[in-house]
């Protein structure tokens, strides 16, 4: 729709290399009738400076891993790629004679003639924003430390989309992390989140917390969906598979089969068993279930989860 009405020409996608391909079979599908150029910014050196090159002079999608984010952040940074040109070596033409042989006239045009603009098109803004920058498997970036989402936030967009199954894992600084890329300073600083928000819900949590600290809890919870919500656009497994719930279940394409889930309770064998009942009975077990319980506690948790593998 974008491409369509000419709201947007540059988009810039990331993704884990392992759906790369994927990525690219859906692009040819979706947008061969749109007249949008598919760039790779992945593999041999020579592929990628053509994709960077290529992406500078026509626009369209750029496909890019999570790997080369970050080594051509310098370039991704803004969509008018000004230092596209210089990321690699150019592709120099043989101008001297070999040894032995004659050097036939070369006509074919330079990488720099088959990548320039079209005649009369404007150079590019070196400080383009993207149009749209989409981020697949976005729950590697929750991290608010790791090196591909600070730089990942350096890009200048127009709009950020971040596509994951997992938003939330095992803390709140996961939420901060990815909401802070798509929409920045919503929820404030990290350290402001961590003290108004993280640190505030966790202790409302305990088991022994004060009254006043499960309602602060509730309170802080309420306000957060309420800041956040209207940037999640969710979709549940039922609701692709029903489409909108007015259609017959015959008449739906059954794509994603309904969930089902099998339990298997697996006991342990005679030699783990033996080997649990032992280890029950060592130092180790006897000091971690003492009045000091820290990283023996942990220590002995993890041998005994391995012996029940």
């Amino acid at each position: 729709c974008l491409k369509f009405t000419e709201q947007g020409s540059r988009f810039l996608v990331i993704v884990n290399v392992t759906i790369l391909d994927q990525w690219m079979r859906e692009l040819g599908t979706w947008a061969q009738d749109t007249g949008l150029a598919v760039h790779v910014l992945h593999g041999a050196q020579h592929d990628r400076r053509r994709a960077l090159r290529g992406m500078a002079a026509r626009g369209g999608v750029l496909l890019c891993t999570y790997d080369g984010v970050r080594i051509a952040i310098n370039h991704l940074r803004t969509a008018g790629l000004c230092n596209a040109a210089a990321a690699f070596p150019k592709k120099r033409k043989r101008t001297q004679l070999s040894r032995g042989r004659a050097c036939r006239d070369d006509d074919s045009p330079s990488e720099e003639e088959a990548y320039a603009p079209p005649e009369g098109q404007e150079p590019l803004d070196p400080d383009m924003p993207w149009d749209v920058v989409v981020v697949d498997e976005a729950h590697q970036i929750k991290n608010p430390f790791c090196i591909t989402g600070r730089e990942l936030r350096r890009v200048v967009s127009r709009s950020r989309f971040l596509l994951t199954g997992t938003p939330l894992q095992n803390k709140l600084s996961d939420l901060w992390a990815l909401m802070d890329f798509a929409q920045p300073g919503l929820l404030g600083n990290h350290a402001t989140f961590e003290r108004s928000f993280s640190e505030q819900i966790a202790k409302g949590s305990k088991r022994n917390a004060s009254r006043f600290a499960v309602e602060l809890k509730d309170h802080l919870a309420r306000e957060l969906k309420r800041l956040t919500s209207p940037h999640f656009l969710r979709r549940m497994k039922t609701e692709v598979v029903l489409g909108t719930g007015t259609e017959k279940t015959s008449e739906v394409p059954q794509d994603l089969p309904p969930k089902t889930d099998v339990v298997l309770w697996l006991g342990l064998t005679p030699a783990q068993l033996e080997l649990y009942n032992l280890y029950l009975g060592t130092e180790m077990i006897r000091r971690a279930t003492g009045e000091k319980i820290g990283m023996e506690a942990l220590r002995a948790i993890a041998l005994l989860k391995k012996l029940c593998n």
